[in-house]
């Protein structure tokens, strides 16, 4: 059966506008996520072919398709068929449909892996390939669960190729502001094409895979190019006058001269970027970015504290309790008269009078919309553990927004590198700290744990993060873990997790800073602001199951007031290569900038459109769906004549 491109005015085409699909020429702006190759086919199973790729075969049927309506719960199809020399047993579960009415004599095309069993030649995971599509390359696209299947998607790309090539191509051009043809082409850096219908012809009809290849690149840097120029105008704001807040010098210094240490170069240059900004009629937008530990709170309170002063409203979100309270402790530590209030979970009503310096979690948000209270100065602190829309619930057209965060996340490095958001960057630290880290595999287990025990006997801490609070297996389950280590360490060991209460989580924190405990059995909450100043080594359990931001964060808490830690990855079981290049990243790079920015290379930077959600993976440009962006991309534009 083939589908035709429903008619824009009926109830079928709704269902493409589920894909971001509005008019037809975007159909071939639905770009493919990937490429079958049918150009080779095998007439025989060569004894080279047992390697596990997959590979398209030549068959001729040999006996009926049987069909059983249920072998577990899968129906299944089960046949011979041979190569030019021999048998080879077919089995298929579930989706049976198109293998059940076989027969003897057929001639088919099935792309497999290779395998032995029961010493019988049989086909592993086949798949049965229309003839038609033999000799090509095949562009396999994204569908929509019970909405638009692959395969249909396929053949109204096809459709559309024949029907709207030219408007897809004009509509990209539009997209581009309707610039001349050639000009795009020359500022996307492309020089291998003439024309943009030829990108989308080599993109969706491909003669060779090496045509794909060059087809999707050119694509990736037709979306480069827009998000270049997308970032080049939301650098273009307009002058907000009740935005400005006016802080001189004197101020800042003022505030900065209660803090009893000296800052570094890198805070006195950031803090005077900020300050520069905030004196300015054009709203703030600027990334604080600096590894834990380089006195991000440094920064954020001599700018809060001194706008505060000039009668600026002023919050501060941060992610969990914990750090609401390390921060009021902090700040109230250094500015003993300067009023600083919270905004938690179970505050009912924030207390607005005499304008103080609001430090709260997501509460914040809610409450201070009620109150009609909105920031002049907002300060969002770990600002990946937000959304974008919960970073902006509070912001007004004339609020200045300071986003801090230890590593940047994808999509606010993507804005970084095409001029969306400026940027001031910590490096220095105050104390002088070295840590390594390691990739460990199961067969150095006990030498890991050799570790372990000799920091605990030097009096110094260590804290073990396993990736779930509870379960059976207490490798991998925190509760379970604490039970064991604390046969082992009785008394010594404290166990925390997110779903204790914030009272719990309170107790245990603070009994952890002051010693009490040597061991930490815990999960990832601790990355989220928790500081412990006797902390040596961090062992992470299964650690391919964090993004590397999350890593990033967890190796910040070591050392923090300086001397020798140890991060250590612990992988008990196989991972696939992509999990290990990742950890990898972490072994070998330590500051939080250069590791986001290699984690967008491998991952592609976050959804660029205005009002993004996703902080990473496909690009969800203006042009084209299923982009993935990399840093080389955006450089390559910024780099071109």
């Amino acid at each position: 059966m083939t589908h035709a491109i429903p008619d824009t005015s009926g109830k079928r085409f709704a269902r493409l506008q589920t894909l971001g699909i509005y008019v037809p020429e975007q159909i071939l702006l639905h770009l493919p996520k990937g490429y079958l190759d049918l150009t080779t086919v095998e007439k025989t199973v060569q004894d080279t072919h047992f390697d596990g790729l997959q590979r398209i075969y030549s068959l001729t049927v040999t006996t009926d398709a049987g069909f059983a309506n249920k072998f577990g719960d899968k129906p299944r199809v089960s046949f011979f068929a041979s190569d030019e020399n021999q048998p080879i047993r077919i089995t298929v579960f579930g989706g049976v449909y198109e293998w059940k009415n076989l027969k003897a004599g057929m001639k088919i095309f099935v792309r497999a892996k290779v395998k032995i069993w029961n010493e019988e030649i049989q086909f592993d995971s086949p798949e049965l390939i229309n003839a038609i599509a033999i000799g090509r390359v095949v562009a396999q696209y994204r569908g929509k669960k019970k909405v638009v299947s692959e395969e249909t998607f396929a053949e109204y790309a096809q459709e559309a190729l024949d029907k709207y090539l030219p408007q897809s191509a004009e509509y990209i051009r539009r997209m581009l502001d309707g610039m001349d043809e050639e000009y795009i082409l020359q500022k996307a850096a492309i020089k291998n094409y003439r024309t943009i219908q030829d990108i989308l012809i080599d993109v969706h009809a491909p003669k060779t895979l090496e045509h794909a290849e060059k087809g999707m690149l050119a694509a990736r840097k037709l979306a480069a190019y827009e998000a270049v120029k997308e970032g080049a105008k939301k650098k273009q704001k307009k002058p907000v006058a009740q935005s400005a807040i006016m802080i001189s010098d004197k101020a800042w210094q003022s505030a900065a001269s209660n803090i009893p240490y000296q800052a570094t170069d890198d805070q006195l240059r950031s803090i005077k970027e900020i300050v520069a900004d905030l004196n300015s009629p054009y709203p703030m937008s600027r990334l604080l970015n600096g590894d834990v530990g380089v006195g991000k709170s440094y920064v954020i309170g001599v700018t809060a504290v001194a706008a505060n002063e000039e009668g600026a409203r002023v919050a501060i979100l941060t992610p969990n309790l914990l750090l609401v309270d390390q921060l009021y402790e902090e700040f109230s530590a250094w500015w003993p008269k300067k009023r600083f209030v919270k905004a938690l979970g179970s505050t009912k009503v924030v207390d607005i009078m005499d304008n103080p310096v609001i430090i709260g979690t997501v509460a914040l948000l809610n409450r201070l919309e009620k109150q009609k209270w909105t920031p002049d100065y907002l300060i969002v602190d770990e600002q990946e553990r937000f959304s974008v829309k919960q970073r902006e619930q509070l912001a007004q057209v004339h609020t200045n927004m300071l986003e801090s965060t230890a590593t940047c996340i994808p999509r606010t490095a993507a804005m970084i590198s095409h001029g969306g958001m400026d940027i001031s960057i910590l490096t220095q630290s105050p104390v002088k700290k070295q840590i390594q880290t390691h990739l460990v595999g199961r067969e150095d287990r006990e030498k890991l744990f050799s570790h372990v025990h000799r920091v605990i006997e030097s009096g110094s801490q260590v804290a073990i993060v396993y990736p779930q609070v509870s379960g059976e297996d207490e490798r991998k389950s925190a509760i379970e873990a604490f039970n064991a280590w604390n046969r082992k360490y009785p008394g010594l060991v404290a166990c925390l997790h997110g779903k204790m209460t914030a009272e719990e989580k309170q107790t245990i924190t603070q009994d952890v800073k002051d010693g009490k405990y040597k061991l930490i059995v815990t999960t990832s909450i601790l990355e989220r602001g928790v500081t412990i100043p006797g902390l040596r080594a961090v062992v992470v359990i299964n650690p391919e199951r964090y993004g590397a931001t999350q890593l990033h964060q967890l190796r910040g808490r070591l050392v923090r007031k300086g001397g020798l830690g140890y991060f250590f990855l612990y992988v008990p079981d196989q991972i696939d290569s992509v999990a290990r290049e990742r950890l990898m990243l972490l072994v070998n790079i330590t500051q939080g900038h250069k590791l986001a920015e290699m984690d967008m290379e491998m991952r592609g930077f976050g959804d660029l459109s205005e009002d993004a959600e996703s902080q990473h993976g496909a690009s969800r440009s203006g042009i084209f769906q299923g982009v993935q962006l990399r840093p080389s991309d955006i450089a390559a534009i910024m780099s071109a004549p």
